[in-house]
């Protein structure tokens, strides 16, 4: 407990002093909230929009933060010094997301409200997206554990793909075809379709928990490879 409260600490005040961290996520309410208020076309769907920005927030906002948490601590030896205390990975991860996930919360309370969200409609829309936050955590801080040069290019590369994927898929059945089983695309896929035909978005929910366990185990793995073994 004591090792995930210090981590929780460290990791707290590393995201308080870092505006372009805490920026991000204010930047997607604010477009939704503009979006929604200057929008006055009867082809304009505020659940729509907030679906969009919802998952681009998890790719874009949510990886990066916790990619760049454990690069930070790469760069300070923190990291090396955690393990040599030792501290177990699921302390760093417990730790981590309870940092990030109440912010993700917040984030995704306020686009769901601002997407008219009500009643079941937003507690299938918060457990769906909240369950792509955790997806999205555990995926920033697996990318940290590849080889450093592939590291450093799929840490700035990853959360635009990952977070832009559901929009490009609308325009290309292809990209649709690649992208359909990743979390941020099965969450806008089962939210847009809740929404516009009524459709029961519990495969989706199955699909992005399944994104979870794989991420989970390349994250093992990745710490096996690299010597980091905390899983123990």
């Amino acid at each position: 407990m004591r090792n995930m409260q210090a981590i929780f600490i460290k990791q707290f005040l590393s995201y308080v002093k870092k505006p372009q961290l805490f920026g991000t996520p204010l930047f997607f309410v604010g477009m939704a909230f503009v979006f929604t208020l200057i929008t006055d076309s009867e082809e304009f769907y505020p659940w729509a929009l907030a679906n969009q920005l919802s998952v681009m927030f998890l790719g874009i906002g949510t990886i990066g933060v916790a990619a760049s948490f454990i690069w930070e601590d790469y760069a300070t030896m923190n990291l090396r010094f955690m393990f040599m205390s030792g501290v177990k990975s699921f302390q760093y991860l417990v730790a981590t997301g309870v940092v990030l996930l109440p912010i993700s919360f917040v984030v995704l309370l306020l686009l769901g409200a601002i997407g008219g969200y009500l009643g079941n409609g937003m507690i299938i829309f918060l457990s769906l997206t909240m369950l792509g936050a955790v997806a999205a955590i555990l995926f920033g801080l697996t990318l940290a554990f590849l080889p450093e040069k592939i590291a450093v290019i799929a840490s700035s590369t990853l959360p635009l793909v990952v977070g832009f994927a559901p929009m490009i898929s609308d325009a290309s059945d292809e990209l649709a075809l690649i992208f359909y089983f990743l979390f941020t695309r099965q969450i806008q896929v089962a939210l847009n379709g809740m929404m516009e035909y009524g459709i029961d978005p519990t495969r989706s929910f199955y699909i992005v928990l399944a994104n979870i366990g794989v991420i989970l185990l390349v994250f093992a793995v990745l710490q096996k490879i690299n010597g980091r073994d905390w899983h123990k």
